[in-house]
């Protein structure tokens, strides 16, 4: 049974439509869809705890839910299991809902307007480089529900000052 999907998996491949994942899966390593231009429907699994950078890079025709300015996928049970990608590229304040369990990575990597970020409680991961190099970024806002921060997550993040990391971090 399948519990990891290896970094670059599937990238590129353009004809891709439609993806079904083992409800064994947990990682969604780093570019595995990056250039999928075909993939409009994804299922991921409740299992899933971890999506990595570029996970999903370009892939343009990729179906999602909006929720307060964010996209997400998902799967019948929760449509908004992972967040994706903020919709206004050019926001500089962004709510994530505590509806997603997992942050994927490097979604904000070397942005340069997000200032200000509110996780909500119900995320667990903090997805790899999520904020690496993000130029502008002043605050971030952690859940208690958050489980795990993966490396690289705020480095060279310059602009912050201080952070509270939860108890419920394990690591």
């Amino acid at each position: 049974s399948v519990t990891v999907l290896e970094s670059y998996a599937f990238k590129g491949c353009t004809n891709l439509v439609n993806v079904s994942l083992p409800e064994t899966l947990t990682k969604i390593d780093t570019a595995v869809f990056s250039g999928c231009s075909s993939l409009e429907d994804i299922i991921i699994p409740e299992s899933v705890i971890f999506v990595g950078s570029g996970a999903f890079n370009f892939c343009d025709k990729l179906k999602y839910k909006e929720l307060n300015g964010g996209k997400y996928i998902g799967n019948s049970t929760n449509p908004y299991r992972v967040y994706i990608d903020p919709i206004d590229e050019t926001a500089t304040d962004i709510e994530i809902s505590g509806n997603a369990r997992v942050v994927a990575g490097g979604i904000f990597q070397n942005n340069k307007t997000v200032k200000n970020v509110v996780i909500n409680n119900g995320i667990t991961h903090l997805g790899e480089a999520v904020f690496y190099n993000a130029s502008v970024l002043e605050s971030v806002s952690l859940p208690d529900t958050l489980e795990v921060i993966e490396g690289h997550a705020f480095r060279s993040a310059k602009k912050i000052t201080s952070i509270e990391i939860p108890e419920s971090v394990t690591f």
